[in-house]
């Protein structure tokens, strides 16, 4: 980035349950349901990598976020659990 580009804060929040994954981008932008799957996480980092998040924050759901918080640390993203 240079000097003549804006910095965007990008925050993304995942609620997180056994069978799907509800991603929301910014308090203002859109929001999407995804399988909680392996499938489904590297769709959801694809799609990330777009956005280029500055941050993740996911809730501790009974250890249903342990996969997709390693994933996305793999993924070089920055996770707040």
């Amino acid at each position: 980035m240079d000097g003549n580009q804006e910095h965007k804060n990008t925050y993304v929040g995942i609620d997180i349950s056994a069978k799907e994954l509800v991603v929301a981008i910014g308090s203002e932008g859109p929001v999407w349901q995804i399988v909680n799957d392996e499938a489904g996480v590297a769709e959801l980092i694809e799609r990330l990598r777009v956005e280029e998040p500055t941050l993740i924050v996911m809730e501790p759901t009974g250890g249903y976020e342990i996969p997709l918080a390693a994933a996305l640390g793999l993924a070089k993203f920055a996770v707040a659990v």
